[in-house]
C-alpha cells in the first residue's frame, strides 16, 4: 500500500505536465472531430458515422500516451519491461497499445456514457448544420439537401457493411502487418475503431430494444405490482427493496469503474508484459480459477485429437478473437493474482478521486457564482470545468498506473519467494543425498540412524 502511494506520488511529480498536456490535446481533438462530423453528418449520415469514431480514437489516444509516459516511473514494471529506447520502438509500443486498448477503451466508454454523449454532440451539430442547409436552399441561396436524418444508419444495413468491410481490412493487415508500410498501421488503428464504434452503437439500439420488450412482459408487470403493494402495505419492506437495489447499484459502481480501468492499463502494459515475463499471467493454481484452467487444458487435449486440417482452419478463424480477448484476459489474471488488498486499496482511492472531483466542480461553480443557464452556464460550462477534467483525469491515470505496478510487484515478489523455496527444496535434496552416499557432512543423532536405516 505504501509503495503504491510512493509510487503515484513520485509519477504525479515527474510527469503531471506532460499528463495535462496530452489530455488537453485530446479534448481539442475530439472536440475538433466531433464538430467536423457534424458538418458530414449533415450531407450523409454514413460518411458523418465514419468520422465519429475518430473523436474517441483520439481520446484513447490520449490515455495511451499518458500511459505510456508514466512507464518510466513504474518501477516494478521496469524492471521486467524497460520503457521502449529508440523512437522506432516507441512508435510500435504506441501501435500495439492503441490495437488493444480499442475493445476496452470503447466498452468503458459505453458503460459511462460517454459513448451516447458523443454522439448527442454530433447529432446536435449535424442537426444545426442541416437546419441552415435547409433554411439557404427555402430561400433559393443553396443546394436541395437529402432527407435523410442524422441517425439513420445505427441499425441500417450501411452500418453492417462498415462494420464488414472494416472487420475484413483489420484482418488483412493482421495477416500482412510485415509486408505493409508502416503508415498503414493507423490506418488498421481506424478499422479497429471504426467496427467497435459501430458495434457499439448496434449494442446499445439492440439492448434498448431487449430492454423494452422484458419491461413489457408480464413477469415484469407482475414485479412493478408487487413493489407498488409493498409500498402501499409495507413501507419498511418498500423502504428496504429501495435500500438494497442502491447498495447494489453503488457497489458495482464502485468497484466496476476501477476494474475497467485497471483491465485498460493492464492490456496497455501487458502488449510488454508479456512479452517479458510470461509467468506472471499464467499461475492460477491454488486460486477459483484453476478449474477453468483445468477444463482449458482438457479441451486443447481433445483439440489436438481433431485432424491437422481442421485445426489449421480453426486457428485461421480464432487468431483474430485471440488478438484481442487474450490481452483482456490476462489483465484479469493479473489482478485477481494481485490480491484483495491491493484491489480494495485502488477502489478506496478511485472512490476518494470521485468524491474530489464532485468536491471540485461543487466549489468551481460557487466560485463562479449564479448565472443564467441559457445565457452563461450553456456557453462556458465546458470550458469552466475543463481544469477540473484535467486534475482528475491525470489523478485517474496515475492511481491506475500505480496500482498496476504495485500488483506487478507483488507478483515479483511471489516469483522470488517460490524460486528461493525451491532452490531451499533442492539444496536440502542434495545435503540428503550427499549425507546417505557418505559425501556429505557427517549426521549425527536421529539423522545418522535414519540415514543407516536408508543405506
Amino acid at each position: 500500500m505504501l509503495a503504491m502511494l510512493a509510487t503515484i506520488g513520485r509519477a504525479l511529480a515527474q510527469h503531471w505536465p506532460a499528463l495535462v498536456a496530452l489530455h488537453l490535446g485530446g479534448v481539442l481533438a475530439r472536440y475538433a472531430l466531433i464538430e467536423l462530423a457534424g458538418w458530414v453528418g449533415a450531407y450523409t449520415a454514413v460518411g458523418g458515422l465514419l468520422i465519429l469514431p475518430l473523436a474517441v480514437l483520439a481520446r484513447l489516444a490520449a490515455f495511451v500516451g499518458m500511459f505510456l509516459v508514466l512507464r518510466a516511473s513504474l518501477r516494478q514494471l521496469s524492471a521486467i519491461a524497460p520503457p521502449p529506447a529508440s523512437p522506432l520502438e516507441r512508435r510500435r509500443a504506441f501501435i500495439a497499445s492503441l490495437l488493444g486498448g480499442v475493445l476496452p477503451f470503447f466498452a468503458v466508454y459505453m458503460a459511462t456514457g460517454n459513448v451516447q454523449q458523443d454522439v448527442d454532440a454530433y447529432a446536435a451539430r449535424a442537426l444545426e448544420v442541416l437546419s441552415t442547409l435547409r433554411l439557404e436552399a427555402a430561400f433559393g441561396d443553396g443546394p436541395e439537401v437529402n432527407g435523410e436524418t442524422v441517425l439513420d444508419v445505427a441499425l441500417g444495413w450501411p452500418a453492417l457493411v462498415a462494420i464488414g468491410i472494416a472487420l475484413a481490412g483489420r484482418w488483412a493487415w493482421g495477416r500482412w502487418e510485415q509486408r505493409l508500410p508502416r503508415w498503414v498501421a493507423i490506418v488498421a488503428v481506424y478499422l479497429e475503431g471504426v467496427w467497435v464504434f459501430l458495434s457499439v452503437l448496434l449494442i446499445g439500439d439492440l439492448l434498448d430494444a431487449v430492454r423494452a420488450w422484458v419491461d413489457e412482459r408480464q413477469a415484469m408487470v407482475w414485479v412493478a405490482d408487487a413493489r407498488a403493494w409493498l409500498a402501499e402495505s409495507v413501507a419498511p419492506a418498500a423502504w428496504l427493496w429501495d435500500g438494497v437495489d442502491w447498495v447494489l447499484a453503488e457497489i458495482a459502481g464502485a468497484i466496476g469503474q476501477p476494474l475497467a480501468w485497471l483491465t485498460i492499463a493492464g492490456v496497455m502494459y501487458g502488449q510488454a508484459v508479456a512479452a517479458q515475463a510470461p509467468a506472471l499471467s499464467h499461475r492460477l493454481r491454488g486460486t477459483r480459477l484453476g478449474s477453468i484452467e483445468t477444463r482449458v487444458t482438457a479441451a486443447r487435449s481433445r483439440y489436438g485429437a481433431l485432424p491437422s486440417w481442421l485445426r489449421v482452419q480453426l486457428r485461421r478463424l480464432w487468431a483474430p478473437v485471440a488478438a484481442r480477448l487474450s490481452p483482456i484476459w490476462r489483465a484479469l489474471v493479473l489482478m485477481l493474482r494481485g490480491g484483495p488488498l491491493l484491489f480494495g486499496a485502488t477502489v478506496l482511492l478511485y472512490a476518494l478521486l470521485v468524491w474530489f472531483e464532485g468536491g471540485l466542480s461543487w466549489a468551481t461553480t460557487r466560485m463562479v457564482g449564479a448565472n443564467d443557464f441559457f445565457a452563461f452556464w450553456a456557453v462556458w460550462d465546458v470550458l469552466l470545468l475543463l481544469p477540473v477534467a484535467v486534475i482528475v483525469e491525470s489523478l485517474r491515470v496515475v492511481i491506475v498506473a500505480g496500482a498496476y505496478d504495485a500488483m506487478i510487484g507483488r507478483l515479483r515478489r511471489q516469483e522470488a519467494a517460490a524460486a528461493d523455496e525451491r532452490s531451499a527444496t533442492e539444496e536440502t535434496d542434495a545435503s540428503a543425498r550427499d549425507a546417505l552416499t557418505g559425501g556429505g557432512p557427517a549426521l549425527t543423532g536421529p539423522a545418522a540412524v535414519a540415514a543407516g536405516e536408508a543405506r
